[in-house]
């Protein structure tokens, strides 16, 4: 059963995204999350680098993130509802991303590995929500 128990987990994750102007990025991250009878509370990095179409610098970003966890019944994958909101940035710049991911418990108790299930949807500022085409994939492991 993916029911995820309390306490403190890492995480890391890579992926792939594609921006507005339909150019695709190559991202990675990590970061801890606290839960608490399903409930999510932590911070995350991320970095996400252009695969072409210029020479930008990879770039740099730290959120904090809420959500739930809702486990499957036995044998099936569970569910994960986050919100990341960018940290270091005034309030009207920051980033808002919402995601949904799929968890299934791996080969060790209390370790996971997890996708991205759809598009995340991001707002920057008080801006119109937007869909961002992303695919992730990664690993929870529970620290204590």
């Amino acid at each position: 059963m993916s029911t995820v128990s309390d306490g403190i987990y890492t995480y890391k994750f890579s992926g792939f995204s594609q921006d507005a102007a339909l150019l695709g990025n190559f991202l990675v991250g990590l970061g801890w999350l606290e839960v608490t009878k399903g409930q999510v509370n932590g911070h995350h990095h991320s970095t996400h680098v252009r695969m072409s179409g210029g020479a930008e610098p990879p770039k740099h970003w730290q959120f904090a993130v809420t959500g739930s966890f809702s486990p499957g019944t036995t044998g099936q994958i569970g569910s994960a509802s986050l919100k990341f909101v960018q940290e270091g940035v005034a309030a009207d710049d920051a980033q808002i991303l919402r995601s949904d991911f799929a968890f299934v418990r791996a080969a060790a108790l209390d370790r996971y590995w997890l996708i991205s299930k759809a598009d995340a949807e991001v707002q920057t500022g008080g801006s119109t929500r937007e869909t961002a085409m992303e695919v992730v994939e990664g690993e929870l492991v529970r620290i204590s």
